[in-house]
């Protein structure tokens, strides 16, 4: 990516970020379409944390790597906040323009420590994503569809990792303002 490309991309995110931000309303109805994640309407996302003290002194147990189990919410999960309407369309975003590294990982430790679940108006769920921000690995339920599909064994290239890092980056901007509050 070329400094002038660079720049207009960043120009693009921040005017996002602005129109997005303008929103007030907290009874928006996200419609996401079947063309983007997660391929179904939401009406709200929850933000929770897990695996907050992993590793634990002689710690024996794997860690969790969903913030569901079996259906159900993660009962070890912490409930953090709801996150603002315009937050998760702003991660929402970010994952439907991103390439598969972000689901593939940058390293292989995944010990997610955040989760967002996201919520139809009945309150069921629909979406979930579990957050390894040390890693860099997003798994998502439903799977995301990206448009960007890295080979297996491939060598992955130099712009393709930074795009990834900073997609993930991104979206850790967002979470981590929550754990601020």
């Amino acid at each position: 990516m070329n400094l002038q490309s660079s720049t207009t991309y960043s120009f693009r995110l921040i005017i996002l970020f602005v129109l997005l931000g303008c929103s007030s309303s907290k009874n928006i109805h996200f419609s996401t379409g079947k063309s983007s994640w997660p391929y179904t309407e939401y009406q709200r996302a929850d933000l929770y944390t897990f695996n907050e003290t992993y590793p634990a002194e002689n710690e024996t147990n794997l860690p969790e790597t969903s913030i569901m189990v079996q259906e159900a919410i993660n009962p070890k999960a912490t409930f953090s906040s709801e996150l603002e309407p315009y937050d998760i369309q702003n991660i929402v975003e970010i994952l439907n323009q991103s390439s598969d590294l972000v689901a593939k990982g940058l390293s292989k430790c995944f010990i997610p420590r955040h989760g967002i679940v996201l919520f139809n108006s009945t309150d069921s769920i629909v979406g979930h994503l579990s957050l390894c921000f040390e890693c860099d690995q997003i798994v998502a339920v439903p799977p995301i569809r990206y448009k960007k599909v890295s080979k297996e064994n491939s060598v992955w290239k130099e712009k393709d990792i930074k795009k990834a890092e900073y997609d993930i980056e991104s979206i850790e901007q967002i979470v981590l303002k929550y754990n601020q509050k």
